[in-house]
């Protein structure tokens, strides 16, 4: 088809549009069309809202989360930590350290405690006290496992490990509600020259007397003696889970019938 072919055809088309086949079309007014509701399209790429995140959703951690975070706080006591005795006594230090660890770890305390007081014996280090503290903890000795953790709280702040220092001072404080104490006082505080108070055979200071000092539970005699007196002691059971227990030391009796000397 040529270019006047074309022309007659599309002029043939809208002749038949509008009137030669027979149909009308009515022009309807612009202003009685109605719009569709606006959709609100950004205008530009610029304001199309971004998708928001989500908040991040806060969970406490759980028991066993919290066992983990202890287990890793403890990796800082991993070691011994110190060793003053030469190579060989740091090789047999670090290898009770171990098998205390390990038999601790197996619910065998009193086996563990044993090898732990040794390293600690050969060559003490903050590592070892740690541990030998929990080991005490596991078998019931509240006292000497609190004394042990505030030893080492004490000696990681010197050092200037706050890490350590932290740990071990939660752990002896946990340990505060449980403590019991065993309180001795001295009747009239005699000054007769040899004077001496025991408890389970270890010297009390004047200092202690009268004071709630923590003790392990268990069972405990206190003794008094002087040159020249008779001979006193009592028996006390000091039980576990916190409280006091009193003992009154009376005043000693000379067997000739005369009253050991005494501070007015």
């Amino acid at each position: 088809m040529n270019r006047s072919s074309m022309f007659r055809f599309l002029l043939a088309v809208s002749a038949c549009a509008f009137s030669a086949c027979g149909s009308s079309v009515t022009l309807v007014p612009v202003s009685s069309i109605k719009a569709e509701p606006t959709k609100n399209f950004p205008r530009t790429w610029d304001e199309t809202p971004l998708p928001q995140e989500p908040e991040p959703e806060t969970k406490q951690p759980t028991p066993g989360q919290q066992e983990a975070a202890q287990g890793d706080a403890e990796d800082a006591f991993a070691r011994p930590t110190q060793s003053n005795g030469g190579p060989v006594a740091a090789k047999k230090t670090t290898l009770l350290f171990n098998e205390g660890k390990d038999l601790a770890a197996h619910g065998k305390p009193a086996e563990a405690c044993s090898k732990l007081e040794e390293s600690e014996r050969l060559d003490p280090g903050d590592g070892t006290r740690f541990h030998l503290a929990n080991c005490y903890e596991q078998m019931g000795k509240t006292a000497s496992a609190w004394s042990l953790f505030v030893k080492v709280a004490d000696a990681s702040k010197e050092a200037k490990k706050p890490d350590r220092e932290k740990l071990a001072r939660d752990r002896a404080s946990s340990l505060e509600p449980k403590l019991s104490r065993l309180t001795i006082t001295v009747s009239r505080q005699p000054t007769v020259p040899g004077f001496d108070v025991r408890r389970n055979r270890i010297a009390v200071p004047p200092a202690q007397w009268g004071v709630p000092v923590p003790v392990d539970p268990g069972t405990y005699i206190i003794s008094a003696t002087a040159p020249g007196v008779t001979y006193w002691y009592a028996i006390k059971e000091v039980p576990w889970g916190g409280g006091v227990v009193n003992v009154v030391v009376p005043v000693l009796v000379d067997p000739s019938g005369a009253d050991a000397p005494a501070r007015p």
